[in-house]
């Protein structure tokens, strides 16, 4: 909903020149945070609250986005692999990729997740080493200022968060039993419903190609 009267009040107190960022919402998710906050009493509440939620929404998203299973399932979707037969690890991956790998369009992406007992020092690790090369991409994006990619990688985090792959699940088998779990939860069919009537789908896309343009 937009004021009317906002251009004329806010020429009174902001130079011509002022750089503004608008925030425009679809009516349908706007009504349906209203709806979860006030229960469709119109007259309780007030658009700040309202916006107040939905910046609460999305850095709940942004904390998804960044679970250990969601990065892994992102690693394993860039191809990510460590081709050290030396580690225990590899025979465990080669079981995955059997069944999994090959549903996957990417190439492989040789790393490593790395050795020693600077490692083995911290005790989990094993179950969080290929989310860790993921965040140090990113990190290395960044560094490189390569934004762009930042956002494309950061994009993909934040599909796999609310609807990941229905038939692939990580290669990391503590991550695979995390995911499991969430997705047996009582609301998640209803979350998946919620994610899939309010993402606009052709912006979204329309994004991602100037990314990676």
């Amino acid at each position: 909903q937009f004021d009317l009267d906002a251009p004329d009040k806010l020429r009174k107190v902001l130079d011509l020149t002022t750089d503004m960022e608008v925030k425009l919402y679809s009516a349908d998710f706007w009504e349906n945070i209203e709806q979860e906050l006030y229960e469709g009493n119109a007259d309780l509440g007030s658009h700040n609250q309202t916006l107040t939620k939905v910046y609460g929404l999305a850095g709940g998203t942004a904390a998804g986005a960044n679970r250990t299973e969601v990065m892994n399932l992102v690693a394993d979707l860039l191809g990510f692999r460590d081709l050290d037969k030396e580690k225990s690890s590899y025979l465990r991956y080669q079981i995955w990729a059997e069944t999994h790998r090959k549903k996957l369009p990417s190439e492989v992406l040789e790393v490593t997740y790395g050795f020693g007992g600077e490692f083995k020092a911290d005790k989990i690790w094993q179950q969080k080493k290929e989310a860790n090369v993921a965040e140090a991409l990113i990190g290395a994006l960044d560094s490189a200022g390569l934004g762009n990619l930042v956002s494309a990688v950061s994009a993909l985090c934040f599909l796999m968060y609310m609807d990941p792959l229905c038939q692939t699940l990580p290669s990391n088998w503590a991550m695979a039993e995390k995911l499991l779990a969430v997705k047996e939860r009582e609301d998640w069919v209803e979350h998946l419903d919620w994610y899939h009537r309010h993402l606009d789908v052709t912006a979204f896309t329309r994004e991602m190609d100037r990314c990676l343009s």
